[in-house]
């Protein structure tokens, strides 16, 4: 595939950045991009249908979905929702014939902890 344009990095939070999906869309495919990664939190309270819509009728495949996954907790409840959160992602990738997913899975709170907390996420995503 060639070059994809993260929708997060023309958001509008960011200066200058995109008001819409279809900004975006208009912009990446002006620019000659062949698809749009979607940052799921730039979705609002648009479908994921939509957005498939929306990437074909300009042009565009997807090309990746991220977005928070939080598995660093070791905490059940916070963890079993970044778990859920992640299978989301899979859903709307499957739905969206999207060939990769990121995961955001979050950081661990000191160096000392990187072991445990990547041991705590390889368990999230298995």
């Amino acid at each position: 595939m060639k070059f994809s344009l993260m929708t997060y990095t023309v958001a509008p939070s960011w200066p200058g950045g995109c008001q819409s999906l279809e900004e975006m869309a208009t912009f990446a495919a002006g620019l000659g991009f062949a698809a749009l990664e979607l940052s799921v939190g730039n979705l609002g309270d648009r479908s994921v249908a939509e957005f498939g819509r929306l990437c074909a009728d300009s042009g565009l495949a997807v090309s990746s979905i991220n977005g928070g996954c939080p598995l660093v907790s070791f905490e059940a409840e916070p963890f079993q929702a970044g778990i859920d959160e992640g299978k989301r992602m899979v859903d709307m990738a499957v739905e969206l014939a999207c060939p990769v997913i990121m995961p955001l899975p979050g950081m661990a709170p000191s160096a000392e902890e990187k072991p445990r907390v990547a041991a705590r996420v390889a368990e999230g995503l298995r």
